[in-house]
């Protein structure tokens, strides 16, 4: 991990809070890792279906 923002107070993104101090940032890193760490190394199901392409998708 090495961005984490507060969406609320900095919807730009532009404070990185990874290395804050704050108690409260602390325990927002180590949820997220936590989660992070719970996921699999690989998607168990990684195939994909592809959609009908919708009017405002780019042409190739």
């Amino acid at each position: 991990m090495v961005r984490l923002h507060d969406l609320t107070e900095d919807p730009w993104e532009k404070i990185n809070l990874i290395e804050s101090k704050k108690e409260e940032h602390s325990i927002a890193r180590g949820k997220f890792s936590k989660i992070l760490y719970s996921l699999p190394d690989k998607d168990a199901r990684p195939l994909y279906t592809p959609r009908a392409k919708n009017p405002w998708d780019l042409k190739k």
